[in-house]
């Protein structure tokens, strides 16, 4: 499932960033439905929910982080978390 990969995929990323110690990032999806499931606009399956907890909590971490979604090169939402 792309969809799982994609959450897995993100939670990997946010432990390297918060291992070497960065305070900004720039996150970048291209599914919609992982924003949304992160920011609590879609209920994800049962199987991710701990998944996407640790990353709204390591999301937590940093002084600023910016999620965006992008389809085809352009950039579809931008949100400040």
């Amino acid at each position: 499932m792309d969809y799982c990969v994609k959450c897995l995929a993100l939670w990997d990323g946010l432990w390297l960033a918060t291992a070497k110690g960065l305070t900004q990032i720039v996150v970048e999806s291209d599914s919609k439905l992982v924003i949304e499931s992160i920011s609590g606009a879609y209920n994800p399956p049962w199987r991710l929910k701990t998944i996407l907890e640790d990353i709204r909590w390591l999301a937590e971490s940093f002084e600023e982080i910016w999620r965006m979604l992008l389809l085809d090169g352009g950039c579809l939402l931008v949100t400040a978390c």
